[in-house]
């Protein structure tokens, strides 16, 4: 590690996010937890209860296009258009709705974050699992440290 010391701290920090912006950065993880509904044919089709997203990406972005990606049916670049401007996981709600032709979406409930995936591809996994035990299985499956960041932020 003597060689790291010959660089100011803020020097080995940009070099760090040159290395993000070029995708060589390790993936991060993210647990988001929505209510879907659909009220378009009556009652609520599709899962009951809570849904958990567990993705794997390098940028939060990039996260956001996934969400979108598999709420929306839209083409590659609309999605990549109406995700530029998102700035939190809760803005997802609003897109999500205006893209459906009927009423259907998630109402964004909570996000973790910190995660370390289990694999370095870009991923996306649902679950919808109405015991929580099974639901923390499902997560360990995709990230290395699920409990210990969900029980510190609770």
């Amino acid at each position: 590690m003597k060689h790291l010391r010959e660089y100011e701290e803020q020097e080995v920090k940009d070099l760090m996010g040159d290395l993000e912006k070029i995708g060589q950065n390790p993936p991060k993880g993210w647990i988001l937890s929505v209510f879907p509904y659909n009220t378009s044919d009556g009652p609520e089709r599709g899962p009951k209860g809570t849904l958990y997203y567990a993705i794997t990406a390098h940028t939060l972005q990039e996260a956001y296009f996934l969400v979108a990606e598999a709420n929306g049916g839209l083409p590659e670049a609309e999605l990549e258009e109406l995700v530029s401007d998102v700035e939190d996981f809760s803005d997802l709600e609003d897109v999500i709705a205006s893209v459906s032709e009927y009423e259907s979406g998630f109402i964004y409930l909570q996000h973790w974050e910190g995660l370390i995936p289990r694999n370095r591809e870009t991923n996306l996994v649902e679950i919808s699992n109405s015991n929580p035990f099974g639901v923390i299985k499902s997560l360990s499956k995709e990230f290395t440290n699920v409990q210990a960041v969900m029980s510190a932020n609770t």
